[in-house]
């Protein structure tokens, strides 16, 4: 079985941010992308990058330069996919918040995540 969670600080970025709140579609889709994956999780050719702990999807595509940051577990039979933050593009080298940078760094890490839920499009409206 497949399963999608998101974290609780995903979840308050979408309601924080316009630019976010504008592009929610995309992200509904992308969110889908990355959970229909399940027999290759990791696996999307050019579109999934690696950046510190996780995975960014998609690294191009989708225009206005949305991300997702996740990572996956499997639990015995399960696949889960952790949605870990929504990003976005702010300029062309960085992610909102310098998210990307900070997580190659390590500043950023799996740990900082938490507050997971079952995920649902309703969630991320504001």
């Amino acid at each position: 079985m497949v399963r999608v969670v998101i974290s609780a600080q995903a979840i308050a970025r979408s309601h924080a941010d316009n630019r976010i709140q504008q592009q929610l579609t995309r992200y509904f889709k992308e969110i889908r992308l990355i959970a229909g994956n399940a027999r290759t999780p990791g696996v999307r050719g050019a579109q999934v990058e690696r950046i510190g702990d996780f995975f960014v999807s998609p690294q191009v595509e989708t225009g206005e330069g949305i991300r997702v940051a996740w990572h996956l577990a499997r639990l015995k039979d399960d696949i889960v996919f952790f949605i870990d933050d929504l990003l976005y593009h702010v300029s062309e080298k960085y992610y909102v918040d310098k998210w990307n940078e900070r997580a190659r760094q390590g500043k950023i890490m799996l740990r900082y995540y938490g507050g997971y839920q079952d995920y649902k499009d309703e969630l991320l409206a504001a």
